[in-house]
């Protein structure tokens, strides 16, 4: 005689949908600009994720054509072909001076020189360094929480 082992059918869980965290809120507006289309999906997706809304640009000309007074921060890659950070830096303060401004750059001898102490940006992040995007992100909220 052969026995069986009835198997209980599985149970099948219907999760309801999580609910988004930044809902219904006035999400401060970050302008992220660099010429790496992975930077900027990437870091675009960390930042929203943290309840920001980003504003992607892909050049130094673009983002001071889409700068706006919404804008409450600005991410910038400092090497870019069109336009480096400085000179985009520069301009973006001429139209709204002391919008903070978070230096992002591969380039860590760019980013340790004396010449961008004059420019006084609000920090500077070495790309791809341990916890890069998330000093990024501290950065960004430290400004918005400022302005």
């Amino acid at each position: 005689m052969d026995s069986y082992i009835e198997c209980p059918s599985p149970r099948i869980e219907v999760m309801a949908p999580m609910s988004n965290p930044c809902e219904g809120e006035s999400l401060p507006k970050v302008m992220l600009v660099d010429d790496d289309e992975d930077v900027r999906e990437i870091l675009g997706e960390t930042l929203k994720s943290q309840c920001f809304e980003v504003e992607l640009c892909t050049s130094g000309t673009q983002a001071i054509k889409s700068i706006s007074e919404d804008i409450r921060v600005v991410v910038l890659d400092m090497m870019m072909p069109d336009m480096d950070g400085t000179e985009t830096f520069r301009e973006l303060q001429k139209k709204h001076p002391g919008l903070p401004v978070v230096f992002y750059s591969a380039y860590r001898n760019m980013l340790n020189t004396r010449e961008l102490d004059q420019y006084k940006p609000y920090g500077m992040v070495e790309k791809g360094s341990p916890g890069s995007r998330q000093r990024v992100v501290e950065l960004v909220k430290r400004a918005v929480q400022a302005g």
